[in-house]
């Protein structure tokens, strides 16, 4: 990252490191960058060190913005992430849906 851009592989491996996490099961992000010899209490099996740092990582995190929408007046968790969820199913659609077939 050069200030404030992110590279297009850093930003294709942050989206790949967050889909491997989201299939494993640690109650701490910071596990996945332990540099501690794995035990039974301690240690991460897949250190994602090797692919990014943590601060790199936590940067990016800080820096990307997933809508140009303002928050609702009322309580929605997902309001930052439905634009890129509509875009995603969109695209999808567009892209993968079998020729011909419609539900």
């Amino acid at each position: 990252m050069k200030g404030n851009k992110v590279t297009h592989g850093e930003l294709i491996c942050y989206f790949g490191l967050w889909f491997f996490m989201a299939a494993m099961h640690f109650s701490d992000q910071c596990n996945f960058w332990s540099m501690k010899n794995i035990d039974a209490f301690c240690g991460a099996p897949h250190q994602l060190g090797s692919f990014m740092s943590r601060i790199l990582f936590e940067q990016i995190t800080l820096i990307l913005i997933l809508t140009d929408r303002k928050s609702l007046p009322y309580v929605d968790k997902f309001w930052e992430v439905r634009q890129l969820m509509k875009e995603w199913n969109k695209n999808m659609f567009e892209n993968f849906l079998l020729h011909g077939y419609h539900a």
